[in-house]
């Protein structure tokens, strides 16, 4: 399985980058983020690729115990066998793993040894073995069969070129694409470098104007202080002259009543004072 084997070395690649990158600038952090999200999907298809694998392996463990199984010289049993065989063959190389079948003449050869061809037996070429049978070219579909291998093997070796080249341009344009990356990384490095170092100009000369503007604010802060100071005393005096020259002016109007009240009864007094002289005049003619 060389698209998993790929897929776990790119998996190995991202996690390395995720680390690098977590501690860089917020560009950086945005490409980890981003990196995060495909290394979560990358993890599920590992997961399902390696499901699939376990699949495959428990299938062709189940394949060998039922070719085991389907031992013998029986016609149904050999085209059974001979499927299952074809199966297990295909899983088998897919996967890269097991053991290769042994053919028919290997397990004849295997079972004859120990019973038909003994050392200690003569051997006549003009006799056959009592427990050999007279077998025809294709009595059990043996050249159809080698056929249908033959064309299972083309189309698996075609498919198998095909998926290498697939792999490899896959691999190819994420060389590319990381090298496409890179080059706008060092595109943008580029061209941000002289705008933030201007920035970073400005910033400092409008540090050292707030810093001017901050101790000219302070010096007039203490100014506004001292007269704020100044004119509360001024208000406290002007209080005090207010509150003393209203005990002043009611005691003005108090003293103007007093007058004015004198004045009225001296004039009362006058008037009266007339009245009785006017009476007594005009009684005493």
């Amino acid at each position: 399985m060389k698209l998993l084997e790929h897929k776990q070395r790119e998996l190995q690649r991202i996690s390395s980058e995720i680390q690098r990158l977590s501690q860089g600038n917020p560009q950086q952090q945005r490409k980890c983020a981003r990196l995060k999200e495909e290394h979560e999907q990358l993890k599920e298809e590992i997961q399902k690729l390696q499901e699939n694998k376990n699949e495959d392996e428990k299938r062709l463990s189940e394949l060998k115990k039922q070719i085991e199984a389907n031992e013998g010289s029986d016609g149904s049993k050999k085209k059974k066998r001979k499927k299952l065989e074809k199966e297990y063959e295909e899983l088998r190389k897919a996967l890269g793993v097991g053991e290769e079948l042994k053919s028919d003449a290997e397990r004849e050869g295997d079972s004859s040894e120990n019973t038909s061809f003994r050392a200690d037996e003569p051997i006549y070429l003009d006799q056959q073995n009592s427990e050999a049978k007279s077998i025809q070219k294709d009595q059990y579909g043996v050249y159809e069969q080698v056929q249908n291998i033959k064309t299972v093997e083309e189309r698996m070796l075609k498919r198998k070129k095909i998926e290498l080249e697939a792999e490899e341009a896959f691999t190819t344009r994420m060389a590319s694409l990381r090298e496409l990356e890179a080059d706008i990384d060092n595109a943008k490095k580029r061209m941000a470098s002289p705008v933030i170092q201007k920035f970073e100009e400005e910033l400092e000369l409008i540090g050292k104007k707030s810093s001017k503007d901050t101790n000219m604010l302070k010096t007039k802060i203490v100014k506004l202080e001292m007269r704020i100071n100044k004119i509360d005393r001024t208000r406290e005096i002007c209080v005090t002259a207010i509150a003393e020259l209203n005990l002043t002016t009611k005691r003005l109007l108090f003293d103007l009543m007093g007058i004015m009240v004198n004045i009225l009864r001296n004039a009362l007094y006058i008037v009266a004072w007339i009245r009785d002289s006017l009476v007594y005049y005009t009684e005493s003619r």
